[in-house]
């Protein structure tokens, strides 16, 4: 069964947090330092509508986090749990970023990307370039 997309309430605080900081911990030693999205505080985030999770069973498999800018709207992370890559699950996080700029009339998505990322530089539903 498809895990189901749903924006994030205040309860999920604490699941996206955990889920945050174990997706990017595999950066850590790459980069030196823990990526901006292990040490988030996610309660303005969810509070602001501003964050999706992938809800397998009340498990949280992928976090969808957006932001809007001046010239568009920000996907400030998206993760998918390790153990359900492979699905599309992470372009369907994707699409519903596009599919919220559209909601709000915003033309522009801004992908932000951690280098050390093999899949960094892949283009998304959009054909957006990844800027990190």
């Amino acid at each position: 069964m498809m895990p189901t997309l749903r924006p994030s309430t205040p309860a999920d605080e604490k699941g996206v947090t955990q889920y945050s900081r174990r997706a990017y911990q595999i950066y850590v030693e790459r980069l030196g330092y823990p990526p901006l999205p292990m040490t988030e505080d996610y309660s303005v985030r969810i509070n602001r509508g501003g964050v999706w999770v992938l809800d397998d069973g009340g498990s949280i498999v992928g976090v969808l986090a957006l932001d809007t800018e001046p010239d568009g709207l920000l996907i400030y992370s998206v993760a998918v749990d390790p153990s359900h890559q492979g699905r599309r699950l992470g372009r369907r996080l994707l699409e519903t970023a596009e599919s919220e700029a559209r909601a709000r009339g915003i033309k522009r998505l801004i992908p932000t990307c951690i280098d050390q990322n093999p899949f960094a530089h892949s283009r998304g539903p959009m054909d957006m370039n990844c800027q990190g």
